[in-house]
């Protein structure tokens, strides 16, 4: 068996459960994992703030590494070690996509630009991502493509699938779209719902992993990771062993080394569990 020094998790969906808790077994795992060497790592499409009340309720103490924002931000240990931001001219330019097809936005703040999230569209179309934002504790403000303060992190979208393919359609095929920014577009936990992340053109998890893995001595061979989604796909593919939920989209599915348990079956305990990474439990 590889000797593992890094263990990636993704959060929603694969850390948390149906019900967005982490459950006793994992947390226990992932623990011990931790007192066994490994350098665990939270890689997550939540923001800095969202992420590390999950870490926190984790408890997992320092020192911490996170990896945020899809790998748009890096933070070793509360010390920021990667920010790619999104253009600000990028994000305006997304932005009129998004309205161009009655879709809302919310473009979310850089790190240094200490300024509020701004969210366009109209009060009708606006409602769900409002809502979401304010989860993460974002201070909201409307859209004022002339107040951006630095560049953003995303542009963020939340609509019905359908909607949302013709935003997606815009976005790829605008001539700067490949030089400007990259789109994720995954369905969200319900299944009529969909998200797009429109962020940096080189900003993925597995980038960050690689800026982790360099600053930290470790080989690619020696990454554990675990995920469900599309926006994991690429960690999944560069880890030494990439691991997928059963609950997991096809496409995270497809770039896995193996497929485990679903996040409410312990997934991930039962594959620390196995290499003998943590103590086996009982359900």
């Amino acid at each position: 068996m590889p000797d593992y020094r890094l263990l990636a998790l993704d959060i929603d969906g694969t850390l948390l459960n149906s019900e967005r808790v982490v459950t006793p077994r994992t947390r226990a795992a992932v623990l011990s994992a931790r007192a066994a060497g490994l350098v665990v790592v939270i890689a997550t499409g939540r923001g800095p703030h969202s992420a590390r009340s999950i870490v926190a309720g984790l408890g997992l103490g320092d020192p911490i590494v996170l990896v945020a924002t899809q790998g748009a931000t890096v933070w070793d240990n509360g010390q920021l070690v990667l920010h790619q931001p999104l253009a600000a001219d990028a994000a305006r330019r997304v932005v009129e996509h998004s309205l161009a097809a009655d879709v809302a936005a919310l473009v979310v703040p850089g790190v240094h630009s200490g300024g509020a999230m701004h969210l366009a569209g109209s009060a009708a179309a606006t409602g769900r991502l409002r809502a979401y934002a304010q989860r993460g504790a974002g201070n909201v403000r409307p859209y004022d493509p002339a107040a951006l303060s630095g560049d953003p992190l995303a542009v963020y979208m939340m609509d019905d699938w359908q909607r949302l393919v013709a935003v997606n359609e815009r976005l790829t095929s605008d001539p700067v779209a490949q030089d400007s920014w990259r789109v994720i577009f995954s369905r969200t936990a319900l299944a009529t719902t969909a998200a797009i992340e429109v962020l940096h053109p080189q900003v993925s998890k597995a980038l960050a992993l690689r800026v982790l893995c360099r600053r930290l001595g470790i080989e690619r061979e020696q990454v554990l990771a675990f995920g469900d989604n599309v926006n994991d796909v690429e960690m999944l593919e560069f880890a030494g062993l990439g691991v997928a939920m059963a609950n997991s989209s096809p496409e995270a599915r497809a770039a896995a080394d193996r497929i485990t348990a679903s996040n409410d079956e312990d997934g991930i305990a039962l594959v620390l569990e196995e290499m003998e990474l943590a103590p086996r439990r009982d359900r």
